[in-house]
């Protein structure tokens, strides 16, 4: 059961490793990268980024949940400390996601909309670090889960 339990924990935590890396330096990036070239609109690049970013918060919330009760029952259930800095880190990155997902995201959202109606260099500014809280907050838990994964993955 313990060897099942620590397959579905790396896995988990490999891929939303992955697709949050994924996301995070290559989709997004290219989003804006369209829009530069002309093939969209920065507001169609943020339109599409705000609709791939509600899905990937919650996905992400979801997956590392999961990740956290698997990494806590092998730590506290089945009695192996290995696991508990990963569910420890867990934590903080599932309370850093909801934050993010629940408290901070809708603000910059409504921050984005204030810029996109009344466009401003104090708009643009107050954006600006809106939007890099948020990823800031995202790279933070990027790293939580590239560590928890670094521990869970390496040989007994």
């Amino acid at each position: 059961m313990q060897s099942t339990l620590r397959l579905i924990l790396t896995l988990l935590l490999g891929f939303w490793l992955g697709a949050s890396v994924f996301f995070s330096f290559v989709s997004a990036p290219t989003l804006f990268q369209l829009a530069k070239t002309g093939a969209i609109t920065r507001e169609q690049a943020g339109d599409i980024a705000v609709a791939m970013l509600n899905k990937y918060f919650i996905s992400g919330l979801a997956i590392l949940s999961l990740a956290t009760i698997v990494s806590a029952t092998l730590a506290f259930g089945a009695s192996q400390p290995r696991y508990t800095r990963p569910a420890i880190i867990l934590v903080i990155a599932v309370l850093i996601s909801a934050f993010s997902t629940f408290v901070w995201t809708p603000q910059v959202h409504a921050v984005r909309e204030q810029r996109r109606a009344n466009p401003s260099a104090e708009m643009d500014r107050k954006f600006g670090i809106a939007h890099g809280v948020s990823s800031g907050m995202n790279l933070l838990v990027i790293i939580g889960t590239a560590w928890a994964f670094v521990i869970v993955a390496r040989p007994e």
